[in-house]
């Protein structure tokens, strides 16, 4: 039995795949989460095009990524905060890709004053297709639906 599901769980924004107890449904799991974070990083690296703006502590000038677009790097913190891993919960394999920032669900989300720059949706959407692949390279027995 194949099962893989997106979770996004709570200011810690983690996206969850889940496959069965067995050595393929580790493997599965443990190279899709690096695919994911690796996609996440791609998205926060490429450069949206947004205003210039001068941020204080410390002085410097940046440009901010426009609403809709992964958010462009200012100090690093995001992009050096993403991490994967995976653990067992019962008889499935987990795999959580995500970030312990605060700001990070607020800018995948957005807030009330900001549109959202969502960096782990679109990572995960960028994923799907590779995901599919490694799951019948293991030969999984993927669902019609497939990977969602």
């Amino acid at each position: 039995m194949f099962e893989a599901t997106v979770k996004l769980k709570g200011l810690n924004l983690e996206k969850t795949i889940k496959a069965a107890a067995d050595k393929a449904g580790r493997r599965y799991v443990s190279e899709g989460v690096i695919i994911i974070h690796r996609n996440a990083l791609k998205l926060i690296q490429k450069t949206s095009v947004g205003e210039r703006e001068t941020r204080y502590n410390p002085k410097r000038k940046v440009i901010v990524s426009k609403e809709g677009d992964a958010p462009n790097i200012d100090t690093g913190r995001l992009i050096n905060s993403i991490q994967f891993g995976v653990l067992k919960i019962g008889n499935k394999w987990v795999g959580l890709v995500g970030s312990d920032l605060k700001y990070a669900a607020w800018l995948e989300v957005g807030t009330k004053d900001m549109g959202a720059r969502p960096w782990l949706a679109p990572a995960l959407k960028m994923s799907k297709s590779a995901l599919k692949k490694l799951a019948r390279n293991l030969k999984l027995d993927v669902p019609k639906k497939g990977v969602k």
